[in-house]
C-alpha cells in the first residue's frame, strides 16, 4: 500500500505518520520516500584556517569530542535508581557556532571563526511524484504471516485518525492499494466455487433424475470442503488464492466417491433388498474401489508437497489442501452417503423428463456402439486400417 502527501509544509508531519503506520498490528516496515531531510552544512573557509593554522582533523576531532551523549552516572535513593546522561549534543545553528575548536592560552578559535553554518535541505536521493507533482510517499509493507486485507484497513483507520493534524493545505491520498486486487481475486474465486457446486447439482440431477438421490452426493461437496479447513488449521495455512483453488478443483473431485458408492446401492435397491440392506452391501462392494481411486489422487498430488524453493512451499498448501478434502470426501462417500441412502432412496420413483431423455440418448449410442462393433469385427482389415489411418495423422 503507497499513501501519498501533496504539501511542502508536510515534511515534518510524515515521519510522525511513519512512525504511527509503523506501530499498526501487522506491517512489517514503512519506507518514506520523497523526504527532504534538513541537515546542518558546515562549509569551511580554507583561508582563515590557514591563517589560524587549524586543520580538518583538528574541526573533526572537536566535533567528536563536544557532539556528544553519554552517560554521566546515576542518582539513587531506597526506591529507585535513575541513570544520569550528559547531553552535550548540538542542535542549534548557534550551538555549532560556538563550538570551541582549540585554545592557545587566551587565545580561543571557535567554528564560526573558520566556517559558515547553515542548515538546509538534505541532498535529494529519492523523488516520489503523483500526477505530476512532487509528493512525499509512504509504502506500508505488511509481514508475510499477516492478513493483507485486515493489515491495510487497519493502515486505513489509522491514516483517517491522522489527516485531521495535517498541515493546513497538506492531504494524504492513496494511489496504491493491492487490497483492491486481493479482494477481487478472492470475490472471482468465490463467484467461481459457487457455479461450479451449482453445476455439479445439475449435471447430478440431469443424470441421476431424482432429488432424493441428487441430495446425497451433493451433501458431499459441502461437507468435505468443510472439513478441508481442520487440515488448514491443523497445518497452519491461511486462506489464500492457493488453498482457495484447490478447494475449487475438489468439488469436481469430491463427488466421484459418492456417485459409485450411489449407483451400486440403487442397483441392489432394484434387486429389491431393503434400503438398509442394500446400502451396507453396497458400500462394502465397492468401498476397496474408493480407497484404490482416493490412494491414487493422493499419490498424484504428494509430489508436489517435497518441491522445493518459493514454489514448492506455495503449493504445498495447495497440494496439502486438495489431499485434504479427497481423503475427507472418500470418507463421507463410506459413511454419510450409505447412511442417507437408507433414509432417502426408494423403489419405483419415477425419472424427470431430462433423465428419460438422458436415457434414451444413452440407449441410441449404446445401439449405436453395438452395432459398429459388430460390423468391425466381420471385417477385421477395416478396423485395422481405421486404426492405423488415426494413428498416421
Amino acid at each position: 500500500m503507497t499513501c501519498n502527501t501533496e504539501s511542502e509544509r508536510a515534511g515534518g508531519s510524515l515521519p510522525d505518520a511513519k512512525t504511527r503506520e509503523a506501530e499498526v498490528d501487522g506491517v512489517s516496515s514503512v519506507d518514506l520516500m520523497g523526504a527532504r531531510e534538513y541537515v546542518m552544512r558546515i562549509e569551511l573557509d580554507a583561508r582563515a584556517m590557514a591563517a589560524r593554522q587549524i586543520t580538518i582533523s583538528d574541526v573533526r576531532s572537536a566535533l567528536r569530542r563536544d557532539n556528544v551523549e553519554q552517560p554521566a552516572g546515576e542518582l539513587t535513593d531506597s526506591l529507585r535508581t535513575l541513570p544520569v546522561r550528559l547531553n552535550c549534543d548540538y542542535n542549534t545553528i548557534d550551538d555549532f557556532r560556538r563550538l570551541l575548536i582549540r585554545q592557545d592560552g587566551s587565545r580561543r578559535v571557535y567554528l564560526a571563526d573558520i566556517a559558515a553554518i547553515r542548515t538546509e535541505a538534505k541532498e535529494i536521493e529519492t523523488l516520489a511524484k503523483a500526477n505530476g507533482r512532487n509528493v512525499l510517499s509512504l509504502g506500508i509493507v505488511p509481514l508475510s504471516q499477516a492478513n493483507p486485507l485486515e493489515v491495510i484497513q487497519n493502515v486505513k483507520d489509522e491514516i483517517d485518525a491522522f489527516i485531521p493534524f495535517l498541515p493546513e493545505g497538506t492531504y494524504m491520498t492513496t494511489t496504491r492499494d493491492t487490497s483492491v486486487y486481493i479482494q477481487s481475486a478472492i470475490d472471482e474465486v468465490y463467484t467461481t466455487q459457487a457455479m461450479t457446486i451449482a453445476l455439479v447439482v445439475l449435471v447430478l440431477y440431469i443424470f441421476l433424475g431424482n432429488v432424493r438421490a441428487t441430495l446425497i452426493p451433493a451433501v458431499t461437496v459441502p461437507v468435505s470442503l468443510i472439513s478441508a479447513f481442520i487440515v488448514i488449521h491443523l497445518l497452519g495455512y491461511s486462506i489464500n488464492l492457493l488453498t482457495l483453488l484447490a478447494l475449487v478443483l475438489a468439488i469436481g473431485l469430491g463427488v466421484d466417491d459418492a456417485i459409485v458408492v450411489l449407483e451400486n446401492i440403487h442397483q441392489h435397491l432394484e434387486r429389491g433388498e431393503p434400503p438398509l440392506v442394500a446400502a451396507w452391501k453396497g458400500a462394502r462392494e465397492v468401498s476397496f474401489a474408493v480407497v484404490a481411486t482416493t490412494v491414487v489422487l493422493v499419490m498424484t498430488f504428494v509430489p508436489i508437497i517435497f518441491m522445493e524453493g518459493s514454489v514448492g512451499q506455495l503449493f504445498s498448501e495447495y497440494a496439502m489442501t486438495l489431499i485434504g478434502a479427497v481423503v475427507f470426501s472418500s470418507l463421507i462417500a463410506l459413511t454419510l452417503s450409505p447412511m442417507m441412502s437408507s433414509r432417502l432412496l426408494k423403489l419405483n420413483v419415477k425419472p424427470s423428463k431430462a433423465s428419460q431423455l438422458i436415457e434414451k440418448a444413452h440407449q441410441w449410442l449404446t445401439d449405436v456402439y453395438r452395432q459398429t462393433l459388430a460390423n468391425v469385427l466381420k471385417h477385421p482389415w477395416l478396423g485395422l486400417m481405421l486404426l492405423l489411418a488415426f494413428l498416421w495423422g
